[in-house]
This record gives C-alpha cells, sequence and structure tokens, in this order.
C-alpha cells in the first residue's frame, strides 16, 4: 500500500494518510514505522509527482520513461535493505 500510494501522491502525501491508520491496525511499533517510511520514500524516487524526477530528466534529455527504468532497480534495491532493516529492529525487541 504504502510503495504504490507514495508513487501516486509522493511521501508526504500517503505518511499523512497511511501512518496513522497503518499503526493503529498494527502491533508493529518503530521497526513499522521505519518500513513503512522507507517504502515511502523509495516510491517517492520513481514517482513523476517527485519534482527533481522531471528536472533531471530535463536536464539529461532522456525521457522520464528512461529515467525511471534506471532508477527504480536501486529504488526496489532500497527496499530490501530497508525490509533487511525492519527484520533486524523486529528480532531486536
Amino acid at each position: 500500500m504504502f510503495f504504490l500510494g507514495g508513487i501516486i501522491s509522493g511521501a508526504q502525501g500517503i505518511i499523512a494518510l497511511g501512518t496513522p491508520l497503518a499503526m493503529a491496525s498494527l502491533q508493529g511499533g518503530i521497526p513499522t514505522l521505519v518500513l513503512l517510511m522507507g517504502m515511502a520514500h523509495a516510491a517517492s524516487q520513481v514517482s513523476p509527482t517527485h519534482v527533481c524526477l522531471v528536472v533531471a530528466s530535463d536536464y539529461y534529455h532522456v525521457t522520464l520513461g528512461q529515467l525511471v527504468k534506471k532508477t527504480l532497480p536501486n529504488s526496489l534495491l532500497f527496499c530490501t535493505f530497508i525490509l533487511a532493516y525492519y527484520l533486524l529492529l523486529r528480532g531486536m525487541m
């Protein structure tokens, strides 16, 4: 939910709307908050609502689709790292 919501509305929108709902329904505490914020950040890096993506595509004279293709693997790698960090935090608690 947070990754798709982050792509559609940007990180600030999904954090404001989704975090209170997720924290009320899940018993995760701080590790869950870290996971949700990390997913929202990763999603915002490939979202057309993120201004830096549009500016970078204009500066390097590439289409937005080409830039997303290059950015998406790094965002997914970040999601993998944030998931591993979440599991580490859950194991420590």
